[in-house]
């Protein structure tokens, strides 16, 4: 159940990080997801930060064998300068099953010129998903999860 459950928590994020890129490439207002707590827990996070104007939770009723279920979304507004350029570029995964990039506090703090701008660092730590500079100010180490460009 474990690994099952790890496997969909790497999903998500794989699934958030596309949407969003490819939301940004076709120069999209909006990006539908599909909804998972993790994905929420993103959503809020780039809410929070600006980086994502609004989002509003969607549901949609499909027919599937003759019985009518309901599929949820989440759909989030980009966000874009008045000249539409996006606030962010890209975000460019650091994450995937097969590594798993850990890096504790002090890295993050004695390695400027490899994390140049912790602000635009994801990190999953035991206390949930933090950006780099969350990251020092708590003390806490984690995954790399992606980078915003």
């Amino acid at each position: 159940m474990f690994q099952q459950s790890q496997h969909l928590h790497t999903d998500a994020f794989s699934i958030f990080i596309s949407a969003f890129n490819y939301g940004l490439q076709t120069r999209r207002a909006t990006i539908l997801l599909p909804y998972h707590s993790t994905i929420d827990t993103l959503v809020k996070l780039f809410y929070k930060k600006q980086h994502l104007l609004s989002y509003k939770y969607v549901t949609c009723p499909v027919s599937k064998n003759g019985t009518v279920v309901e599929l949820s979304f989440i759909e989030a507004t980009l966000n874009y300068y008045q000249n539409q350029v996006a606030v962010i570029q890209r975000l460019r995964s650091l994450y995937l099953p097969s590594r798993k990039l850990y890096v504790s506090h002090h890295t993050l703090l004695n390695k400027p010129q490899r994390y140049p701008n912790l602000g635009k660092l994801l990190v999953s730590t035991k206390r949930g998903l933090l950006w780099g500079n969350e990251c020092v100010q708590f003390k806490l180490g984690g995954f790399l999860i992606c980078e915003l460009l």
